[in-house]
């Protein structure tokens, strides 16, 4: 029987990926939309029935993208 290799996972075929690909390209995010509550933050205002201890949370919707990188230099 044959051993698996140590960094396959159970299942995973194994492919190649060209190397030019993974040098060229990393990802990243760009933020689409955020938004604080409650609402009369954004515009500066804390409200009244708000302890100072209170916190705004902050909801935000990422997109994802491709950043051009260059090529690590060993």
């Amino acid at each position: 029987m044959e051993k698996p290799d140590e960094n396959s996972e159970v299942g995973a075929s194994k492919q190649e990926i060209p190397q030019e690909s993974v040098e060229g390209q990393a990802f990243g995010f760009n933020v689409k939309d955020a938004v604080l509550f409650p609402p009369e933050v954004e515009k500066g205002i804390w409200p009244e029935d708000y302890s100072l201890s209170d916190h705004a949370p902050l909801t935000v919707v990422f997109s994802p993208v491709k950043i051009p990188c260059c090529p690590s230099i060993y």
